[in-house]
C-alpha cells in the first residue's frame, strides 16, 4: 500500500511537471492553425465590397430594370389589323388607337422619375453598405487585438505556472500554488480559444461582404494608430444637410408622387380609335360591290363626373 502511495505521488510530481509543456504545446498548435492567407488593407477590401457584394450586385438590377422601363413607355401603340371572310364577302380593316391627353408623356416622365429615384437607392445603399462594411473590418481589427492581448496574458500565466512548477520542486511554495497558477494558465487557454472563434467569425463577416466563400481568410491590415481621425462637428452637420442622399431621396419620391398623379389624371382623357376599311363581294363573274369604309370610335368618359379623381 505504501509502495502504491509511492508511485501515485510519483505520477502527480511528474503531471505537474509536464503538465506546462502540454499547455503550450497544444496553444501553438492552435494558434498556428491559421486558414487566413495574406492581409487586406481597407482601401483593397471596400474595393471588392463594391465589385463582388451579392446585395449590391442585385440592388444594381432594379437601376437596369428602371432604364428599360422608360424604352417600354417610349414604343407607341401599334396599330391593328382585322380581317373578315363571310361567303364570298371579304372585309380588311385597319385601325389605330389615338392617344389623347399626352397619356405617352406622362408616362414617361413618371419613368423617368423613377430611374432617377432608382439611382438614388442604389447610391444611398452602396454608402449604407461601405459603413457596414467598414465597420466590420474595424470589428475585425478589434477582435484580432483582443486575441493578442489574451494571447499575452496567456504566455505571461504559462511563464508563471512554470516557475511555481520549479519552486514548488524546491519547496519554496505549496503544491496547492503551483496547481493554482497551472489551472490560471489553462483557463486563460480556454479564453484564447474563444476569442480566436470571434476573430475568425470577424473575418468569415468581411467574406461576406466581399462575396467571397470562408474557405479562406484574409486579416485586416492596419491598427487603431492609423484609423485616427478628426472631425469638426458644425462641418459633418452642414456637409450632412447639403449631401444627405436620403433627404435627396425624399424629394424626388415626392416628385414621382406627382408624376402618377398626372398619369392618373392624363389616363382619363378619352382615346379616339381611327378605322379604315375595305369590303368586296365577288358573287357572280364581276365583283358585284365595292366598298371603301372609315369609322372613328369615341368613348364616353361618364367616369369622368367623379371629381374626386381630378
Amino acid at each position: 500500500m505504501q509502495m502504491t502511495m509511492r508511485k501515485y505521488s510519483l505520477y502527480k510530481y511528474i503531471c505537474g511537471l509536464l503538465l506546462p509543456f502540454i499547455i503550450v504545446a497544444a496553444v501553438q498548435a492552435q494558434t498556428g492553425h491559421d486558414t487566413a492567407v495574406g492581409t487586406l488593407t481597407l482601401e483593397d477590401y471596400l474595393n471588392r465590397v463594391g465589385k463582388s457584394n451579392l446585395t449590391y450586385l442585385s440592388e444594381q438590377l432594379n437601376v437596369k430594370m428602371a432604364d428599360a422601363e422608360i424604352i417600354a413607355q417610349k414604343v407607341l401603340p401599334d396599330p391593328e389589323l382585322n380581317f373578315e371572310a363571310l361567303d364570298e364577302n371579304f372585309v380588311v380593316e385597319l385601325g389605330y388607337t389615338v392617344e389623347l391627353g399626352n397619356k405617352r408623356g406622362a408616362r414617361v416622365r413618371l419613368a423617368r422619375s423613377e430611374a432617377e429615384l432608382a439611382r438614388l437607392n442604389l447610391t444611398w445603399f452602396f454608402e449604407e453598405l461601405r459603413a457596414e462594411a467598414t465597420d466590420a473590418f474595424l470589428e475585425a481589427i478589434f477582435q484580432r487585438e483582443r486575441l493578442n492581448m489574451k494571447k499575452s496574458s496567456y504566455e505571461y500565466m504559462l511563464q508563471l505556472s512554470r516557475s511555481d512548477s520549479i519552486r514548488f520542486r524546491s519547496g519554496e511554495i505549496t503544491e496547492n500554488d503551483a496547481r493554482q497558477s497551472r489551472l490560471e494558465a489553462a483557463t486563460l487557454l480556454n479564453e484564447v480559444y474563444q476569442q480566436e472563434a470571434e476573430y475568425k467569425a470577424a473575418l468569415a463577416t468581411l467574406n461576406q461582404y466581399m462575396g467571397h466563400s470562408t474557405d479562406t481568410l484574409s486579416r485586416p491590415a492596419g491598427s487603431w494608430d492609423t484609423l485616427g481621425r478628426e472631425y469638426i462637428l458644425s462641418d459633418l452637420i452642414a456637409s450632412g444637410l447639403a449631401h444627405r442622399l436620403d433627404l435627396v431621396a425624399a424629394s424626388k419620391e415626392m416628385e414621382v408622387a406627382n408624376n402618377q398623379i398626372r398619369l392618373v389624371r392624363a389616363e382619363r382623357k378619352m382615346d379616339v380609335d381611327l378605322m379604315v376599311g375595305y369590303e368586296r363581294d365577288w358573287k357572280g363573274v364581276f365583283p358585284a360591290r365595292e366598298n371603301l369604309k372609315a369609322g372613328l370610335t369615341i368613348p364616353l368618359k361618364f367616369s369622368n363626373i367623379n371629381k374626386k379623381v381630378s
